[in-house]
């Protein structure tokens, strides 16, 4: 993102040189416009914007794809579920033959 921010500033910077600038305004609209499907929901909010500033409208790009990265870097852990059983046997006529008595301790 910051990569294409600074291209998008630098080509407005080329079209002032010779004398043809480009209002902000429109700077912050061309960019929005040429960003992927995946920054649809940060475009639609901003886009609405009736005064947007270049500065702001380029960190709140920025956080969003810091979120964006957050997330799919989230979504890169598998998470394998398993379950503990621990089994208990029902007594029996036999248990007290064992040498245990029923607090677990031996009965020698």
């Amino acid at each position: 993102m910051e990569e294409y921010i600074t291209r998008m500033k630098g080509f407005a910077d080329e079209l002032a040189l010779p004398g043809s600038p480009i209002a902000m305004d429109d700077l912050v609209l061309h960019t929005l416009n040429g960003l992927d499907g995946e920054y649809n929901a940060i475009v639609v909010k901003l886009i609405d914007k009736t005064s947007l500033s270049w500065i702001k409208a380029q960190s709140v790009l920025l956080l969003f794809e810091s979120r964006l990265n957050q997330l799919s870097h989230f979504s890169t852990f598998s998470i394998q579920p398993s379950i503990n059983t621990a089994q208990h046997d029902a007594p029996n006529a036999t248990q007290s033959d064992s040498g245990f008595n029923h607090s677990g301790r031996s009965s020698s």
